[in-house]
């Protein structure tokens, strides 16, 4: 497989069980400066970006006819005249004006593609990660004041600084974070996020930041080649994730898509120094048909050396295709350079998102994903492999899901998932509002036994049942302690947009939690976060997990906008946290 060329020097239906299958009620202000993924046989798994689609079905069918009849009659006219004279310039010219007038007047003018607006129109059928959600109306009321939290919170380290100027996009606006531990030398970090948010989906590029002193500093870049503000050609790029392999590489997986044509694909950008520096990007997947869409990516590696598919990078991603939701997971053994054909986990018309796949010690693979069957209801599927990815089990329900979501947020709702490497425990957290039923509270399920079981979800997040707890990670350090990350509204005394990012633990492998602790020094106002349609501040956020230590990354509102002083901006922050 070949690569994007470098241009940027910046730093399913299914057989049966056991058979399986292949490969509030205040508002925010407007701010002033406006801050602004059966068969896959249509699909082309080369680099090259295809035009913009020319031979798509007719969008204006029901004009088709009367346009054949017009174009027919102008021919015959003209190869009438033709006959009559090949050398009366003068006629020919004032025959043209007679007949293209009426004729551009006639026919229907051809709508240019939007990938926003396909969405839009298509957000009944499918679940997208770039959808564009109804909008609640904003008015145009002051913040409330901020309320002071317990001084024992850890001190948070920013991250990002607008290294990028937004040229179309919201500027200063940084969203859905995401950070991967180097499993061989844990001081050395790298986090991924979305920079400059588009309000109608993605962003201009896609920043990365690397630490080498267990996250106390940090150095910044844009990923290279990628986008048109990072030196490449797609014009917007989403869903940053971020894995480590076993020899200092690091795999940053997106997605990225162009609005004005129906071009998304699905791609890998490799470090092999730890984060310093990123290579120009490879496709995994790219598609070019207006009924496609490749949404939700995540990537992990098999960093075990005893396993067979030691070094294997596993990239897993949905598509929308047509009347089907496919969900696919695509397997690199060359370190990222190519990828083959994508196994097909499941097909069907339920809208399926937020694929998230654990390798364990063994080499085996699991799969996890959430399954749509109404607004806010749900399932959350697990299909597994014993052979590095090459044929997978059916999907079965691990548990079910019932989500009321935040008022004027986009919190993602999507499941995280992590895996106990030396138990072999599963756990997965997601936000549920079955324990309270007028806010979601964070859920938790396991199995220890290599997901063939699963314990019934209970409560992880503590604090008043009627304030809202969203967006969670889980991660498990290798003395077995769990960590589950999330945000919260419980310090908001409206519970409407002051925001906290908490953390709790547990020292029995997951079986009761600590007290939630606060990561954020203060509370933070989301209604400055960027805009995608609601509030955001990510589909998801990330949690890390050392020896000892976590290393949660989040999104929050501290500072003061550089473009206008008196808003705050996003931005992207962490800290070092040790039960």
């Amino acid at each position: 497989m070949q690569k994007i060329p470098a241009s940027c020097g910046l730093e399913t239906g299914f057989a049966q069980t056991g058979q399986t299958t292949h490969s509030g009620d205040n508002s925010a202000p407007q701010p002033e400066h406006a801050r602004f993924s059966n068969s896959i046989s249509s699909t082309s798994y080369s680099t090259p970006i295809p035009s913009a689609y020319a031979n798509e079905e007719e969008k204006h069918r029901g004009t088709k006819g009367s346009q054949e009849n017009i174009e027919g009659f102008v021919v015959g006219i003209i190869s009438y005249e033709r006959e009559w004279t090949e050398t009366n310039m003068s006629f020919r010219k004032l025959l043209f004006v007679l007949i293209a007038f009426p004729l551009a007047v006639l026919l229907p003018a051809q709508q240019p593609f939007s990938r926003s607006h396909w969405i839009a129109e298509n957000s009944a059928k499918f679940w997208f990660s770039e959808s564009v959600l109804a909008s609640n109306t904003l008015e145009d009321t002051p913040p409330p004041a901020t309320f002071a939290l317990p001084a024992s919170a850890p001190a948070e380290v920013q991250i990002s600084h607008d290294i990028f100027q937004a040229t179309t996009a919201q500027p200063e606006t940084e969203s859905e974070p995401t950070i991967a531990i180097n499993p061989r030398r844990s001081a050395n970090l790298v986090a991924g996020y979305q920079e400059a948010r588009f309000a109608n989906g993605g962003a201009e590029v896609l920043g990365f930041a690397y630490s080498f002193d267990h996250g106390a500093h940090w150095k910044e870049g844009i990923v290279p080649d990628l986008t048109i503000g990072a030196g490449g050609s797609i014009q917007r790029a989403s869903d940053p994730w971020l894995a480590f392999g076993p020899h200092n590489d690091v795999y940053f997986a997106s997605i990225a898509f162009n609005e004005t044509d129906p071009l998304s694909g699905i791609y890998i950008n490799v470090s092999e120094n730890g984060g310093k520096r990123f290579k120009s990007p490879v496709a995994v997947i790219e598609t070019s048909a207006i009924h496609q869409f490749n949404d939700k990516v995540s990537v992990v590696t098999d960093t075990s050396n005893a396993s067979p598919g030691f070094g294997n990078v596993y990239v897993c991603w949905d598509q929308e295709d047509g009347n089907q939701v496919k969900v696919l997971v695509a397997r690199s053994t060359d370190h990222g350079n190519s990828f083959g054909t994508p196994a097909v986990l499941q097909s069907t018309g339920r809208p399926s998102i937020g694929i998230i796949a654990l390798v364990d010690s063994h080499g085996n693979l699991f799969a996890i994903w959430l399954s749509l069957q109404g607004r806010g209801a749900g399932q959350i599927l697990l299909s597994r492999s014993s052979d590095a990815g090459i044929t997978w089990t059916e999907p079965a329900a691990i548990a079910r899901v019932q989500e009321n979501g935040v008022k004027r947020l986009r919190t993602g709702g999507l499941p995280a998932t992590a895996i106990d490497k030396r138990s072999g425990a599963i756990y997965v957290v997601w936000p549920d509002s079955r324990f309270t039923k007028t806010a979601d509270q964070i859920a938790m399920t396991m199995s220890t036994d290599g997901g063939s079981t699963w314990s019934a979800p209970k409560r992880i997040s503590d604090g008043p049942p009627n304030k809202a707890n969203f967006t969670p990670a889980v991660a498990v350090n290798s003395h077995g302690e769990v960590a589950v990350s999330y945000y919260s509204l419980r310090n908001d005394p409206r519970g409407n947009n002051l925001v906290d990012e908490l953390i709790q633990i547990s020292t029995v492998g997951g079986q009761t939690f600590l007290p939630a602790v606060q990561m954020s020094s203060h509370s933070f106002d989301v209604r400055f976060a960027a805009r995608a349609r609601r509030f955001f501040l990510g589909d998801y956020q990330g949690l890390a997990a050392a020896s000892r230590s976590f290393h949660p990354v989040w999104v929050a509102t501290m500072n003061a906008s550089q473009i206008n002083p008196s808003r705050k901006q996003p931005d992207v922050f962490t800290t070092r946290y040790r039960n």
